[in-house]
This record gives C-alpha cells, structure tokens and sequence, in this order.
C-alpha cells in the first residue's frame, strides 16, 4: 500500500474566509450598502434645493449643509402672488403641454397604422423620410421655429414663446 497523500486544489489566500451562505449574505449586504450611499449621494441636491427654497431672502445661498432654523413658506406665496402672474404662465405652459402630448399621441399612432398595415405607393421613402426627421436634434429646428412662428404672428403672447 502506498501512501499518496491527494493535493488539492490551489485556492487564492483571503483575508477572511466565510462560508458560502454568509458570503452571500455578506455581498447582499454591501450591495444594499452601496445602494444606499448612492441614493444619499443622488437625493442630497433636491433636499438642499427643498430645504435652501424655505429660508427667506439670500440666507437660502449661504451654504451647502441643511439648515432646518428660520423656514418659512412666504416665498412660495410670493412666488404664486408676486409681480409675475406665475399661475397665468403655469396654466399655459400646462394647456401647451397637454395640446402637444395629445397632438403628438394622436398623429403617432394614425402614422404608425398606416406604415404597419397598409400598403402604398412610397411607402418605403416616406417611412425614410419619417426616420429621417426623428434623427435630426431639437436645436437645429429651433430658429426655423421662431422664424416660422413670427411670420405667423404667434410669438408674444398665449399661442407663442
């Protein structure tokens, strides 16, 4: 009978070995750690901004750690009464808002109908041209826009910028 003694495997060193179960309970936890600190890191700028829009006057700039002393909502009743009519311009901006959101749902879905179940003549270049359009970004269409919209006569007041 010889005696061989059997190697095993090489293993890298840790600093600590755990178990299996504790391991994965360990990497939950620091996932869930991680996690957290990001999300502190993330939500910290809209609670300062929350926080600095409660202070009166310039003591909301005063710095970037939390002051919870001397909060008071009179900017935000100034904000709604002051000398800009701020619920006019919200209302609008809301009317703009919900005419574009329907307009845009409404062409869409009749548009892609028409590409997805019937057949045309062009079909192919228009959906080019459709593909096209949606390619090109906002700011190129901007001064076109304007230029349109003031020959139209629509800048200045409710319909326009």
């Amino acid at each position: 009978m010889s005696s061989r003694t059997v190697r095993r495997p090489h293993r890298p060193f840790f600093l600590f070995r755990m178990p299996a179960i504790r391991l994965a309970a360990f990497q939950v936890i620091l996932r869930h750690f991680i996690v957290i600190c990001l999300l502190v890191i993330m939500l910290y700028p809209v609670l300062w901004m929350v926080v600095a829009s409660l202070h009166p006057g310039q003591r909301a700039l005063q710095g970037l750690l939390l002051n919870f002393n001397h909060l008071t909502f009179s900017n935000y009743s100034y904000g709604l009464t002051g000398t800009a009519d701020f619920v006019r311009d919200f209302v609008n901006s809301l009317v703009i808002g919900v005419v574009e959101v329907v307009g845009a749902l409404l062409s869409c879905t009749l548009a892609a109908y028409a590409f997805a179940r019937l057949t045309f003549p062009g079909k192919r270049l228009l959906f080019g041209v459709l593909i096209g359009a949606l390619l090109l970004p906002n700011q190129v269409l901007i001064v076109p826009q304007f230029i349109l919209f003031n020959k139209c006569k629509h800048s200045g007041h409710q319909l326009g910028a």
